[in-house]
């Protein structure tokens, strides 16, 4: 019997109980509703709560049903657990993922995944997607190449994000402080694949501290791996291609994907370079970061021509040389 209502979620209730000796006597007061859940996440209809913080021994009342109407009600299933989180929670326990030839993705949770730790601070905020649940931690080594990828790839989950930190103060199991690397904070690979890629360049041996999120408050499955980003052949002079020189145009068709900046001078011995300038005007690249190289035989007649035609690089700069040495 309801014999007063406070508001629309505070109320007092008694109800009959049926005691070991058979007679009624039991009395519900103050009623006080601490959460209400419809779906676990918008399209999934089934609801999902988790609570930290309830007083210990604390007995909570769960009322279920049906959502719309009557005629959607039927058999359900329930459960209640203690939650615990994955062995990568926090950045103290992150899972190293090796940096391998080939991508060999391995698979991770992150069911039960809290957010970072109070004793722990990753600045700043992720601008590539809302930390809409827990996060799970990584650690990745840059390999000798000085670059590489970081790929995610879908499990259970299909549209998450990711950012890659640097310890720049404290410990990794705090007090300390982790800085994203800059740019390193990515929620889509592709227009099509809505789970986060990152390629970081910098010092062989660097450890990078990976940070991996679903979009939603949604737990579930993904996989993660890493794999070493190698120089093009041609990366520097030593390297160049030797372009076949025809009677008419014909492309071939090269990248530019992880090359590096030539410096003025470089090599090993028996296949070095110095005194290699930086491009001059009409050229704006006066500093090429990622620059590859070619070599081209002047025919007999003294005449040659060299043409270029875009792909997904559709803005690039020329510059031609001649050296001397051998």
């Amino acid at each position: 019997t309801v014999t007063s209502i406070v508001n629309a979620t505070t109320f007092t209730i008694s109800a009959p109980a049926i005691t070991s000796s058979g007679t009624a006597g039991a009395s519900f007061t103050s009623w006080t509703e601490i959460a209400c859940n419809a779906d676990a996440v918008p399209g999934v209809p089934e609801p999902f709560q988790t609570f930290s913080g309830l007083p210990p021994g604390s007995t909570v009342y769960i009322r279920m049903f049906p959502q719309a109407n009557v005629a959607s009600g039927g058999t359900f299933q329930i459960c209640a657990y203690e939650p615990v989180p994955p062995p990568n929670d926090n950045p103290c326990g992150s899972i190293v993922v090796p940096v391998l030839p080939t991508c060999t993705p391995s698979t991770y949770s992150t069911e039960s995944a809290t957010p970072l730790t109070a004793s722990m601070t990753a600045t700043p905020v992720p601008a590539c997607g809302v930390l809409g649940g827990g996060d799970v931690w990584f650690q990745v080594t840059m390999p000798a190449t000085g670059s590489m990828t970081i790929s995610t790839i879908a499990g259970t989950l299909n549209n998450m994000a990711m950012a890659a930190y640097t310890l720049t103060a404290g410990a990794l199991c705090g007090p300390g402080t982790l800085t994203q690397v800059a740019g390193a904070c990515n929620d889509n690979a592709s227009v099509t694949n809505l789970m986060p890629s990152l390629t970081i360049a910098g010092a062989a041996g660097n450890v990078y501290y990976v940070r991996v999120w679903n979009l939603t408050a949604a737990f579930g499955t993904f996989g993660i791996c890493a794999i070493p980003n190698t120089p093009p052949p041609n990366d520097n002079p030593c390297g160049a291609i030797a372009l076949t020189v025809r009677y008419g145009c014909l492309f071939d068709n090269y990248t530019t994907s992880f090359a590096t900046q030539t410096t003025p001078a470089g090599g090993i011995p028996g296949a070095s370079w110095t005194s290699a300038p930086n491009p001059i005007a009409p050229c704006a690249a006066a500093n090429p970061q990622n620059d590859v190289w070619f070599t081209a035989v002047v025919p007999p007649d003294g005449n040659l021509q060299l043409d270029t035609d875009d792909g997904l690089m559709t803005d690039a700069s020329m510059a031609i040389y001649t050296a001397t040495g051998t």
